[in-house]
């Protein structure tokens, strides 16, 4: 028998073994990690049920009608003339800035990085090639929570040097609308001014956003926990995306609502969702024995599922307009004294 007839005679047997490991795989990933674990990691093809790993998606990208190219979506996947066709083509660049700390007793030490990882790099995949997610910048100001193990901290000052140089390295590409998009309260006042600082020096515009306040309006709909400090820290927000993303990682008994209120006087109180007029922020040991703020105890994975969808919808929403926000000409009405020239 020829090797062909051979190879089309076992055809079939390969294909029913190829489909029955991949139910049993699908069915292990499914019992040992969850659900979402086995969809963030493969997708079905050809309707056979064989699993691959997810790939970047292809997209239409060209004034051709029959034109179809691979469009990545992470700035870390490209070649250098890639960099620079997508920085000529004007894509927004989204710069993820988290940080590693304590997250109480159920959650681990890589909470803010695992969430506004998941909602940039999904806005990116799902911007048709509009937006670009840059590496992930890891660690973030954290002096206040070095009382617990854990946690790394990064100098304020060191900081914001650090994101502008991130973001200022982009701009020499020629990449003109940049984003932070932050996991890490005590990072926001910070990225804030690095966004700042490449407005007033450079032609590019900057922003920054932290990813919770995208999904307000899910947030608004499903909240539980109490305001103020429902949703502050390890809380049913962060706990819920979590719950979501990685469940299998989730301590469920160990979760504990946090010990003491969170308003501390009509002037002082936190949450993630609307704070007091007066800003000050305590050493979290000296107020906490867990590290919670809120209570996660009210988390459930559908409601994580909702805030990260209403997240990643509201950052390709805001990419688009960002790109389309006009830049006007600087204008100097200062007096011009010509002993200053």
């Amino acid at each position: 028998m020829r090797l062909d007839n051979i190879q089309a005679a076992v055809q079939p047997e390969i294909a029913e073994a190829r489909r029955t490991f991949s139910k049993s795989l699908r069915k292990l990933i499914s019992r040992r990690l969850g659900v979402s674990a086995l969809k963030s990691l493969f997708r079905v093809r050809d309707g056979y049920g064989f699993l691959t790993p997810r790939q970047p998606r292809l997209i239409s990208y060209s004034s051709s009608k029959d034109a179809r190219v691979l469009m990545k979506h992470l700035y870390r996947t490209l070649t250098w003339p890639e960099a620079r066709d997508r920085a000529r083509d004007g894509a927004v660049i989204v710069i993820p800035v988290a940080a590693i700390e304590q997250h109480g007793y159920h959650l681990p030490i890589d909470v803010d990085n695992v969430l506004v990882e998941h909602v940039t790099e999904e806005a990116a995949r799902r911007s048709g090639g509009k937006v670009l997610t840059a590496p992930m910048i890891h660690y973030g100001f954290n002096e206040h929570n070095m009382g617990f193990p854990g946690t790394i901290t990064i100098r304020e000052y060191v900081f914001i040097d650090f994101c502008y140089d991130v973001a200022h390295s982009f701009v020499r590409q020629g990449f003109d609308r940049i984003v932070f998009v932050n996991g890490h309260g005590s990072n926001q006042m910070l990225c804030n001014l690095a966004a700042r600082r490449i407005n007033n020096t450079t032609r590019a515009l900057a922003g920054a956003v932290a990813h919770w306040a995208l999904a307000k309006d899910a947030v608004d709909r499903l909240r539980e926990s109490e305001f103020p400090g429902g949703m502050a820290h390890a809380c049913e927000f962060e706990t819920a995306l979590y719950m979501y993303l990685k469940p299998e990682l989730v301590e469920k008994d160990k979760m504990t609502p946090r010990e003491a209120p969170s308003r501390v006087n009509e002037f002082i109180y936190d949450d993630l969702f609307g704070s007091g007029p007066v800003h000050m922020v305590n050493r979290w040991s000296r107020i906490s024995e867990s590290g919670v703020e809120g209570d996660p105890q009210l988390a459930t994975p559908e409601k994580g599922k909702e805030f990260a969808e209403c997240s990643i919808r509201n950052l390709v929403e805001f990419c688009r307009l960002f790109r389309q926000q006009p830049v006007p000409p600087e204008r100097n009405f200062n007096y011009s004294n010509e002993r200053l020239d």
